[in-house]
């Protein structure tokens, strides 16, 4: 035999027994009846069972009836479940008193079986109704949090350097978003946004890769100015993917429009320096603006073929830092005060960064002292068996500490962000590499390379940086940003150690700074030297 579909449920609160017993003979056959002659039981028999409606007596000993409905307003658990209140006051402002706190509705006594069954039944449909539009609801979003996850698995097996970027922004996003709903951040705009939905289609945000060749997203390197700007093409593909969807299924509502909006918009930046489109400010999307903060956060703790997972600390750091430039003012703050819920996201996804063995520079994304050393041991022992030579290049930014007074600490990192990019680039030979030895000394190492190369890679590097022609007016070297060189060459023995090579290159470094400094020197240690 078929189990019955489940009923409806009714708690009855009244202190006269004999009311109890008309309404459950009036409501019993249709619904499951629960009882409870006083306030404090009512309340407790509320939290219990959860019934679907309560019909409550106003006047009673000890609570009343403005007190109990009150006493479930204030409760997570009961606040949602709707009151009516049965009264046999007749005057108006007791109704008024009972619908300002909440009451849906009001049943007068003596009951009249037909218009009680009426208004309970009218109720119960309303309640049946908007659970069953909360479960077809559930259903699309779980439908298209499915259809989601297809298509964001499509783009992230085939860009396989970004790890779990998708599911983990979204992630990101909501921290943020359920923390800018707390904290009332834009909320005029936010007022009519379900959180869960927006969520479920940032999913689609990197959708446009799919039109990026594959050589380009998996290279394991930085990519070329061309490559870089073939890849961020993905930003309009993926706004014109999404159009396609909605002209082909005809469906033009929120979510597919905010997957769009979040598609092309999350790498524009505040100051208008971003694309696709260079918008600035408020011209950006705030869907946008939202997203560009989880976009980047994510970027920054994950590994990447060049360069180390950053820190939380760090990460943090460099948002700050694009406040006002890279990002919306007001999202940063509101970032800064949940860093720590972003920060146990990285714990639980597993791919929190361990410091102790990073090997590259936190700043400037090149290898760091760690790195350099490392090297250089595995380095001297393999050339060492060749009796082959080593030429290594000390490079100090000059001025440094003027440049920092005069631009400030945040115009100071950038300037060392460039140079160290200006320098990885000049390395040519896969076998050569740059470190960040500490501070704005930057040390590049070039194994089997005679003198005249090692020059030639000094030159090289002195007037990459003076092309980038960085502003620096308190310089006593030049009115720009310029690096001083200290290089050497010499063979290496069995017993040759990394200090040597640094302290002979620092010698050479010196004499560059004191000979006027923008320039390179260099020094010949070879045992047939010339």
């Amino acid at each position: 035999m078929m189990n019955e579909m489940k009923k409806n449920s009714i708690l009855i609160v009244d202190d006269e027994r004999s009311n109890i017993s008309t309404l459950k003979s009036i409501l019993g056959k249709e619904y499951t009846i629960y009882a409870s002659s006083d306030g404090e039981d009512a309340i407790e028999t509320a939290e219990e069972f959860e019934p679907d409606i309560i019909l409550l007596d106003i006047i009673m000993p000890g609570m009343d009836g403005y007190e109990v409905i009150t006493a479930l307003q204030a409760s997570e658990k009961t606040r949602h479940i709707p009151v009516i209140f049965i009264t046999g006051l007749d005057n108006i402002e007791a109704e008024e008193k009972g619908l300002a706190l909440g009451a849906v509705d009001y049943i007068g006594k003596p009951f009249n079986s037909v218009i009680t069954k009426l208004r309970v039944q009218n109720n119960i449909q309303l309640i049946n109704n908007f659970r069953t539009l909360q479960e077809r609801t559930a259903k699309l979003l779980r439908l298209q949090n499915s259809m989601t996850s297809v298509l964001a698995s499509m783009v992230e097996n085939r860009d396989k350097l970004t790890g779990k970027h998708i599911e983990q922004t979204a992630a990101f996003l909501k921290i943020l978003m359920d923390a800018m709903v707390k904290y009332g951040v834009y909320a005029d705009q936010m007022a009519d946004w379900d959180v869960d939905v927006i969520v479920s289609s940032s999913r689609l945000h990197d959708i446009g890769k799919i039109a990026v060749s594959d050589v380009i997203l998996n290279k394991p390197g930085k990519l070329t100015a061309d490559e870089y700007e073939k890849m961020k093409t993905h930003a309009i593909e993926g706004e014109r993917i999404i159009d396609d969807i909605i002209a082909e299924s005809g469906e033009n509502e929120g979510f597919l429009q905010n997957a769009k909006i979040f598609a092309c918009s999350h790498h524009e930046r505040w100051d208008g320096t971003g694309y696709p489109r260079g918008l600035e400010c408020a011209e950006i999307p705030l869907l946008g603006r939202i997203m560009a903060i989880p976009d980047v956060y994510d970027a920054l703790v994950s590994d990447r073929p060049y360069k180390q997972a950053f820190t939380h600390e760090r990460a943090a750091e460099i948002i700050l830092e694009g406040k006002g430039s890279h990002f919306d003012p007001l999202i940063v703050d509101v970032f800064l005060k949940v860093g720590d819920s972003f920060a146990e996201v990285i714990k639980q996804q597993g791919f929190e960064v361990e410091p102790e063995n990073a090997i590259y520079d936190e700043l400037t994304g090149i290898f760091n002292r760690r790195f350099f050393d490392e090297s250089m041991d595995r380095i001297l022992k393999s050339l060492s068996r060749s009796g082959s030579v080593l030429s290594v290049l000390m490079i100090d930014v000059d001025n440094f500490k003027k440049y920092n007074e005069t631009y400030g600490h945040s115009a100071g990192d950038d300037c060392l962000r460039i140079v160290a990019d200006v320098l990885m680039k000049g390395m040519k030979r896969t076998d050569d590499f740059v470190a960040r030895y500490g501070g704005e000394e930057f040390i590049a190492v070039l194994p089997a390379t005679d003198e005249t190369g090692a020059c030639i890679v000094a030159e090289r590097l002195l007037e990459s940086i003076r092309y980038r022609n960085i502003l620096h007016e308190k310089s006593d070297a030049a009115d720009r940003v310029t690096v001083s060189i200290g290089a050497i060459t010499r063979n290496v023995e069995y017993n040759d150690k990394t200090g040597d090579f640094i302290k002979q290159a620092g010698e050479v470094l010196q004499k560059a700074k004191q000979s006027g400094r923008n320039r390179y020197c260099f020094e010949n240690f070879r045992d047939e030297a010339v």
